[in-house]
């Protein structure tokens, strides 16, 4: 055996030449160990452990240590500065990262069994969370050999010449398999912004089953924030982007993950964004996904714990939609403070049915006694000491119980009764602090009327369309 090179010597430890080309204590834990035993190892022993006249690289073979050294290279090089970055240190990717090319052979052969898609619509004032607080905790898990193959794409300001406004990378066995760079800013309310992420997704990320996550301010079928000013541009729903002043609408959803996945349906729906929890946005895209997950109120900046909800989805990779999907509204349960009123729901989206049937028989009924003051009375306490979610959302579930304690004719308590256990029953978990009413799923009832453009825009949705809910607004606002 040769002498121990200094490395070695200074943690007091030495090499012991086999097959396995075993570290001895104390420094067998170090996760240096293999990089320097290949690296460092004298001369006399690259030669004496049954690979004669094969040289380091066959030395480096037998240790198992090759594929550990290129992932030791790829992190000391920091070849991905924009998922580290810091105000400091953000700048230009480095020219061979940007040209990196999906891997041969990574194909319909070696399909995996589930795929994650997260779609970061940070090109707005919440784009310090996402490269400070978000990025990392996905690297994270990647970086611990997270089994999940996933799709990441990043939309930031593009503040400076240098700043590069879009990455999209690719993960499979926590390796990055596929990486393009746009050195022109994308407008993340375009439905072919998000289609043309996920066609790009699922041709480097081949899998039997896909889960997509989309990231970003949202407001669910209207804009929360400025309800009196809106017209049919600034009409938003998800995705926010700032540059160009638009944002995701809901049939924009709907028509975006429509020309993708055609017939087929994801795993997972998931939306880290404010006010997504709403029936109508539920309603609109349930034909898409298994398991719809959104928040009926505001999302912490934070947003979802993605280190956690990542390794969840691997360890729950041949589980059912529904568990990984009350996994995920765990984890954000127990990563998100209890002072603060936050909630999170997991919705079996083929029952969303049977929640529309019984919100369109509490409707005829609510219309047909509109004109009695009493039902008018009865609705309005009602709307009033429900859980509301700023001035134009009620929770749905909430509602339908309080009309359904009010002073209503024959058979109206009823309907409104079948309503609360609609959606207690397509709610499948909700994880809530403060909101012990919430019930998991929203809806819109301002008790201001809505303005002509966007009564218009409301009215087109599925869940106008098929519960009169808009007609039932109408009448109370004719009241």
């Amino acid at each position: 055996m040769g002498t121990p090179c200094p490395a070695l010597r200074w943690w007091g430890g030495r090499i012991s030449c086999n097959a396995t080309c075993a570290i001895r204590r104390p420094w067998r834990r170090s996760p240096w160990r293999k990089y320097w035993a290949a690296r460092c190892m004298p001369n006399s022993m690259r030669t004496s452990c049954g690979a004669a006249g094969r040289g380091m690289a066959a030395v480096r073979n037998r240790c198992g240590v090759r594929s550990w050294i290129r992932s030791w290279n790829r992190a000391v090089r920091v070849r991905t500065p924009e998922l580290f970055a810091t105000p400091a240190c953000s700048g230009a990717f480095p020219d061979r990262w940007e040209r990196k090319a999906p891997v041969v052979g990574y194909g319909r052969q070696c399909m995996d069994r589930l795929g994650i898609m997260i779609f970061l619509a940070a090109d707005n004032d919440l784009n310090p969370y996402a490269r400070l607080n978000d990025l990392r905790e996905i690297r994270r898990a990647q970086g611990a050999g997270n089994a999940v193959p996933l799709c990441v794409q990043f939309h930031s300001p593009q503040q400076e010449a240098d700043d590069t406004p879009v990455l999209s990378v690719a993960f499979r066995q926590g390796e990055e398999v596929a990486c393009l760079r746009s050195e022109q800013a994308l407008n993340t309310g375009n439905a072919a912004v998000l289609s043309d992420f996920m066609d790009w997704s699922m041709s480097v990320m081949p899998c039997e089953r896909y889960s997509l996550i989309v990231w970003g301010h949202g407001s669910g079928a209207v804009d929360a924030e400025s309800m009196a000013e809106l017209t049919a541009e600034t009409v938003k729903s998800v995705a926010y982007d700032y540059t160009d002043g638009d944002a995701l609408t809901t049939a924009e959803l709907a028509q975006a993950l429509g020309s993708v996945l055609g017939d087929r349906r994801l795993d997972v729906l998931g939306f880290d964004a404010c006010h997504m929890g709403s029936a109508e946005v539920m309603a609109e895209l349930a034909r898409f996904c298994g398991v719809y997950v959104g928040s009926e109120t505001v999302i912490p900046p934070v947003g979802w714990p993605y280190d956690l909800v990542l390794d969840d989805m691997a360890a729950l990779v041949d589980s059912s939609a529904e568990e990984v999907g009350a996994a995920v509204c765990r984890r954000y349960g127990q990563r998100t403070s209890a002072s603060k009123s936050v909630c999170l729901s997991a919705v079996d989206t083929d029952r969303m049915e049977r929640v529309l049937e019984a919100v369109r028989a509490m409707v005829e009924g609510c219309v047909q006694h509109m004109h009695d003051p009493a039902a008018f009375c009865a609705l309005y306490r009602a709307a009033r000491q429900c859980l509301r979610f700023g001035d134009h959302f009620v929770d749905l579930g909430d509602f339908a119980r309080c009309l359904a304690g009010q002073q209503l004719p024959a058979g109206l308590s009823a309907r409104a009764d079948a309503v609360f256990r609609a959606v207690s029953d397509a709610v499948f978990h909700l994880t809530q602090h403060n909101l012990q009413q919430a019930t998991g799923m929203a809806a819109v009832f301002p008790f201001n009327p809505l303005s002509e453009t966007l009564a218009r825009r409301y009215a087109g949705l599925r869940f106008a369309r098929e519960t009169g809910w808009n007609e039932l607004l109408d009448a109370f606002h004719r009241g």
